[in-house]
């Protein structure tokens, strides 16, 4: 959060405390952002509430050439323990 909210300041946070920040921030955002709607587990419920979104975007609106670049933009990375980049 400190990052943040000093986004104007000079940051001496490493690559990794900048990461570790704005994953933890982000991360519980997302994940809790909906969490308080009733019956956001099921489909019907999750859909109505913009669930699914993004996936919809990429099957209607992008090429698969475009796919692979915006997953090489986002940085997003293996879970797999080594954290190779994805998108290659």
């Amino acid at each position: 959060m400190q990052l943040l909210q000093n986004a104007g300041q000079k940051q001496t946070q490493t690559k990794e405390q900048v990461r570790r920040i704005i994953n933890e921030y982000m991360g519980r955002k997302l994940l809790l952002d909906k969490a308080h709607i009733e019956g956001i587990r099921y489909y019907d419920t999750y859909r109505k509430n913009g669930g699914y979104e993004a996936a919809g975007k990429v099957f209607k609106t992008m090429s698969p050439d475009l796919v692979v670049e915006e997953v090489k933009k986002s940085g997003l990375r293996g879970r797999g323990g080594a954290g190779f980049p994805t998108g290659l």
